[in-house]
């Protein structure tokens, strides 16, 4: 008798549980936009997709960019859906698996925000970031933030840095980045030592200068026969 009860009381409580979660989910997934317009979603997306957030940050996060895009499909929103997948990935995956749902999903955002952005010079720097951002995504996170030694995704990283360029020419960030991708995962030494110096060109910060004069004595390093 007794242990039916310890039963029914497991079961209940476990009902109770479920119940709660699937309203905190009803409750994320539909944020009261009647009384709230896209800017003022958007405005509260925002606090949840910052780094290091819970996965039901995220989760909020982009379901208010969601509605914010029922009512205007702004490419800003799009990026920042994104944004909390990206996010979601890196900070808050319990698998390898779950970060690549969460980057496929931030892929067809940034994609989507790249599409709807107006191509013109008023905006050439948030279209060569959302390219660089893109970059760095098939770079680093579809491995949960290590290396990734994927070819395919290597050189769409590749191109998706090389097309930031085209729109921030003089973008330190991307240079490095390239660096970093052609020391680490393919391993060209001597394509990594141009990329970096190139990106030396390009700022006058010393943390940054001190970081980047290390990677080139490592690709250096590396060049050397064993």
């Amino acid at each position: 008798m007794k242990k039916m009860l310890v039963i029914f009381i497991l079961l209940t409580l476990n009902t109770f549980a479920f119940l709660l979660a699937s309203n905190a989910e009803s409750n994320i997934n539909q944020p009261n936009a009647q009384t709230l317009d896209h800017k003022q979603l958007a405005e509260i997306a925002g606090g949840y997709c910052g780094s290091n957030k819970t996965g039901l940050d995220y989760d909020k996060g982009s379901a208010y960019y969601k509605q914010a895009i029922l009512q205007s499909p702004y490419w800003k929103y799009y990026w920042g859906v994104a944004k909390c997948y990206d996010n979601k990935a890196l900070y808050a995956s319990k698998s390898r698996n779950i970060a690549i749902k969460n980057e496929k999903l931030a892929e067809v955002n940034y994609k989507e925000a790249i599409r709807l952005i107006p191509q013109d010079e008023t905006n050439l720097y948030e279209i060569g970031s959302l390219y660089r951002t893109l970059g760095s995504l098939y770079h680093h996170s579809r491995n949960l933030g290590f290396i990734c030694y994927n070819a395919k995704e290597n050189d769409l990283a590749i191109e998706s840095y090389n097309k930031a360029l085209e729109f921030m020419p003089n973008d330190f960030l991307t240079y490095e980045w390239l660096g970093d991708l052609y020391e680490d995962n393919k391993f060209d030494h001597k394509k990594a030592i141009e990329y970096y110096k190139k990106a030396l060109t390009l700022t006058n910060d010393p943390s940054e200068i001190n970081w980047v004069e290390s990677r080139i004595k490592k690709a250096e390093k590396n060049l050397l026969p064993y």
